[in-house]
């Protein structure tokens, strides 16, 4: 097997390489700076293409003036933050949201201590997945079997267990323990293979030397037999092991099996919600937690580690928000709830009480005047539509909220951050179950709330937008072509950033469900339309899990986002477009960051050093703007910057970040600002005290930085120089 290589596409590779101007990366370039002309370089030109229906009814034409917004001017960095809580929270209701919404959980999420992860299906397992894995990992005896088997037996085993039994963890566990045991580095040495083809995917010769493969089979994927193990484990390098993750035992005799099959143990539920929690809150605490009757009811009841590890999320949220030990996990039983809701539903001649209700579903635990603005939004479609003989807007307020719908609650400011009352449902339940019965039940209201999720998704506050993209992604779940095409789609096209984000999140949460396949289909169908504002909500998405879970897909329509070009058929070129692909690259930017932040780091780094050695200037520009934005990044335990933390004890990582310093120092000044920002807190400027530990890798950098570019390392002694000087100066 030979991993997807990170590298540019065909096309590109077969554009031959002309001399460049220097310098080749301006990160700041506008439409005037590009290379042109007889020393400059040519645009890789891409035909525009067709755009292929995604969805059942796709026939309007994209949009005569492109339009991209590549931010929100209105944002903060703390919105950005905002948002990834609150589509991790929106995620992790997809296990623990009640009887009525198993059609919506998620099978393949990871958590680490309460938080949501995501592993890819292939590739090399980081840094930060592994650390995080052997954290929270409760022990299991089969892993040790594994190890054994593999070091004694055979370099290839059969790994057997039931999905969603915390196989593949376990399979990991034993690849690390392997590595270990032969005294190898594990960092980029684990890797993962998902492939419909089976062991025929898989060549021993092409695995690099002192690792491990995880091939991971579906329940539809053939078994291998014991003779191609056999001949596997012949084939493979000294000092690797190929470990084979499927439901059923390998075909051949009983003997033979004996020393190529080792079965999976499931770690006992309350041995995985332990180590969660203590995770978070220490071995006492989480001790005197899973003592309380309710929680240690609730944690023998989970079938699986995947649904313990869901509810401890859960728990650790419940004490986050102060609710006393005593009352963790007492929801009560919401069936009294769901019939009030259908009673509210049921009458037409209360059409505020009943569009309270559904914007409380919709945006069950948001600020309560932004659900009454939304509510009030709601009640006017009605009465727009003359279908209705409702009292006029002031009697809709008359009277304690409390009379306004029994299924919903007005909490005062429990954060204490001054962030006001919210509006919540009496029990969480009904944030699907209400949604289930608007949809399958009351028909009439489709259309109605169809209409009013549109705006919804270009509202000012994140978490509201998130709310939208949930709830567009649940009715995905019930209807999937209409939600898609009249909901998301619109979103996708519109070109704003709100939207477009709004419509990421859908497709992020819909990629977690059973849906998941279609709605990364319609993913990558996006990502190679001609129209750019689909392509760029496609980008958007690859910037969410959706794109961890696919890395390589994700990186390989984001390089063709950064260097393919769309022209006339008479070659020429609309300023237009021109300007949209210049957004569309920040749009690129944007992902990469969001991902590299989600745990594919290495990979990250990676590819864009492959784009620093690129035929054109579009890639090592983009490259570029990346390392500037990742440099300041620091480790949460160490101080050091994160990008020198992954390379100091992996030298793949570190010749990568070599590469991408050289590429960056050649073009602009704000790269040497950020070099310099290093070395402040590597303690040899500005009278800060160091790092711990990181002054001998900086130095160990800055030698292979001079050692690789003759000019770069003039240059270099030039700013080290001005930095000494104005050091001097204070």
């Amino acid at each position: 097997m030979t991993e997807e290589a990170a590298s540019p596409p065909d096309d590109v590779r077969s554009v031959p390489s002309e001399p460049l101007a220097e310098p080749v990366i301006d990160i700041e370039s506008g439409p005037a700076q590009e290379p042109s002309g007889e020393n400059g370089q040519k645009e890789p030109a891409t035909p525009a293409t067709p755009a292929t229906p995604a969805t059942p009814d796709t026939s309007a034409d994209p949009q005569p003036e492109p339009r991209l917004e590549d931010s929100d001017p209105e944002a903060s960095a703390a919105d950005d933050e905002d948002a990834h809580t609150a589509r991790m929270n929106g995620l992790r209701g997809t296990h623990v949201s009640g009887d009525r919404a198993r059609v919506f959980q998620a099978q393949e999420l990871y958590y680490f201590g309460g938080e949501v992860a995501q592993r890819p299906r292939h590739g090399t397992l980081g840094a930060a997945f592994l650390a995080n894995l052997l954290l929270t990992m409760a022990d299991t005896p089969s892993v040790g079997r594994l190890t054994e088997a593999l070091r004694h037996n055979s370099a290839a085993q059969c790994y057997v267990g039931g999905p969603g039994q915390g196989r593949t963890t376990a399979a990991i566990a034993g690849a690390i323990s392997f590595l270990e045991s032969h005294r190898l580095p594990v960092h980029g040495n684990i890797r993962l293979l998902a492939s419909e083809r089976g062991l025929a995917a898989f060549d021993p010769k092409s695995m690099p030397p002192n690792s491990v493969m995880v091939l991971i089979l579906g329940l539809d994927e053939a078994v291998p037999a014991v003779a191609q193990l056999v001949a596997i484990a012949e084939g493979l390098p000294p000092r690797c092991a190929l470990i084979v993750v499927t439901a059923e035992e390998p075909s051949g005799s009983t003997g033979l099996r004996l020393g190529f099959v080792v079965h999976h143990e499931p770690p006992a539920s309350e041995a995985v919600f332990f180590r969660h929690v203590s995770t978070k809150l220490g071995d006492l605490r989480a001790g005197e937690i899973l003592g309380q009757p309710t929680v240690a009811y609730e944690v023998r009841r989970c079938r699986s580690p995947r649904k313990a590890a869901a509810l401890a999320a859960a728990v650790l949220d419940e004490v986050a928000g102060a609710v006393p030990d005593e009352q963790l996990l007492s929801r009560p039983d919401p069936s009294t709830d769901l019939k009030n809701a259908e009673g509210e539903l049921l009458t037409p001649q209360r059409v505020w009480q009943k569009s309270f209700l559904i914007t409380a579903a919709v945006m069950h635990r948001q600020p309560a005047g932004t659900v009454i603005r939304e509510a009030t939004r709601f009640a006017d479609l009605h009465r727009g539509d003359g279908l209705h003989d409702d009292p006029s807007q002031h009697d809709w307020f008359a009277g304690p909220m409390s009379k306004w719908s029994a299924c919903v609650e007005l909490v005062g400011d429990v954060e204490g951050d001054g962030a006001g009352r919210q509006v919540r449902l009496t029990h969480d339940d009904l944030e699907t179950s209400i949604l289930q019965l608007v949809w399958q039940d009351h028909l009439g209201e489709r259309d109605t709330l169809i209409r009013w999720l549109g705006p919804l998704g270009n509202h000012p506050r994140a978490p509201v937008r998130v709310k939208a993209a949930h709830t567009a992604a649940r009715l995905a779940c019930y209807d999937f072509d209409v939600a898609i095409r009249e909901i998301i789609q619109p979103w996708a096209a519109d070109g704003g950033f709100r939207t477009r984000m709004t419509a990421a999140w859908a497709l992020e949460w819909l990629s977690e469900s059973r849906f998941g396949k279609r709605a990364r289909g319609l993913v990558r169908g996006w990502g190679h339309e001609g129209n750019l504002q689909l392509r760029a909500t496609a980008i958007a998405a690859y910037g969410t899990l959706l794109g961890v879970r696919d890395p390589d897909e994700a990186l390989a329509a984001m390089r063709l986002a950064v260097g393919g070009r769309i022209e006339r058929l008479d070659g020429s070129r609309d300023p237009l477009v021109d300007q949209a692909e210049r957004e569309l690259m920040k749009i690129v930017q944007q992902a990469l960051m969001n991902v590299f932040r989600d745990g594919l780091e290495e990979k990250i780094i990676h590819e864009l050093a492959e784009w620093t050695e690129a035929p054109h200037w579009r890639w090592r520009r983009a490259a570029a703007r990346c390392l500037l934005s990742f440099a300041p990044r620091k480790s949460r335990d160490r101080g050091w910057p994160r990008l020198a933390e992954l390379a100091a004890g992996q030298p793949d990582v570190h010749r990568d970040l070599v590469l991408l310093w050289c590429n960056a120092l050649a073009g602009d000044e704000k790269v040497w600002d950020a070099l310099h920002q290093w070395h402040v807190l590597a303690g040899r400027f500005g009278g800060h005290a160091p790092a711990d530990g990181f002054a001998p890798y900086l130095k160990t950098l800055v030698a292979d930085i001079e050692a690789h570019d003759e000019d770069l390392a003039k240059s270099l002694d030039f700013h080290m120089r001005v930095w000494r000087f104005r050091d001097r100066r204070g």
